[in-house]
């Protein structure tokens, strides 16, 4: 496979030839990439995470990402679906989109990898009501084929919030931006630190220059930019949050991905693309948490 060119995307405008990466699986980070300090919690997470205390920490992070929706004035339509379906052609072929081994129950039955499986047989051959009705959320119980379970990093089964907006191709950008600053704020509430990272196809890297710069200058740091041929997932970019942890590996946390394929898969009108998006997995936030406040207290 064709791993692409890198380049870093500075503040002030600037392109420039990647030198030095880190990686940890997908992650490519470069070794100038700055780690964007974050506002403190109006509760102090120490209390959180005392035994003595009745605080949930879970519960915290979802109340963060709730408080986070109202004070953006992001309107969502929330809603559950099953966390099992039985297998039929259209699931199989978004399961090898999302390039993952499909989790079978048994011959009749899969377990959904994220809530895409749901929310995406519920709107098959509907039409979506753009103007008021294009956002859809879930927290979503999620199945992994994974080579070990690595506690909170890598889960066979964990909790997603997880958010689907159906938008035609000249409205994306804008949500882009709103998601993004979505993800960064409900991880600057939990003061976690964070980096900006991107995959991306070529022709979207040209059609989205202007959001990664806007980034970066809002940001006020650079962007590490895998640009790729062409496309490898349902996605056409991948824009994502990583968490350095206390072992120096990258934990990704938050996404926005651009997908120009489902909403023709599932024969969804109303908009022809589809952004996903997810401040992280339940599991991995909490881990973030706990391991920035333990390094903290090392300190």
């Amino acid at each position: 496979m064709d791993v692409g060119k890198y380049v870093i995307v500075m503040p002030n405008g600037e392109v420039l030839e990647s030198i030095g990466l880190k990686t940890t699986g997908n992650h490519y980070v470069d070794k100038y990439i700055g780690i964007i300090e974050n506002n403190k919690l109006e509760r102090d997470f120490g209390e959180i995470i005392s035994p003595s205390k009745k605080y949930n920490i879970q519960e915290q992070v979802l109340q963060t990402i709730d408080k986070t929706l109202i004070e953006q004035n992001i309107e969502v339509l929330r809603v559950k679906t099953p966390s099992i379906f039985e297998i039929d052609d259209k699931l199989l072929k978004q399961q090898e989109l999302f390039g993952l081994a499909p989790f079978v129950v048994n011959e009749k039955f899969l377990l959904p990898p994220a809530s895409d499986f749901g929310i995406f047989k519920m709107l098959e051959n509907t039409t979506i009501d753009n103007a008021n009705a294009n956002r859809f959320y879930e927290i979503a119980t999620c199945y992994r084929k994974e080579d070990s379970a690595k506690a909170f990093k890598r889960q066979f089964v964990f909790g997603l919030p997880d958010f689907h907006s159906i938008k035609y191709k000249n409205d994306i950008k804008s949500e882009i931006l709103l998601f993004m600053n979505f993800n960064a704020t409900v991880l600057r509430k939990l003061n976690i630190k964070f980096i900006i990272s991107l995959r991306i196809t070529e022709d979207e890297y040209e059609n989205q220059k202007d959001v990664i710069l806007k980034l970066a200058k809002d940001y006020q740091t650079p962007i590490s930019v895998n640009i790729l041929p062409s496309t490898i997932r349902y996605w056409t970019a991948k824009y994502k949050l990583l968490y350095m942890d206390s072992t120096n590996s990258f934990i990704q946390l938050s996404t926005v991905q651009v997908d120009y394929s489902t909403c023709d898969l599932f024969s969804i009108n109303g908009g022809d693309t589809v952004i996903h998006s997810s401040p992280g997995s339940l599991e991995r936030l909490i881990y973030a948490v706990f391991d920035n406040k333990n390094r903290e207290v090392k300190v």
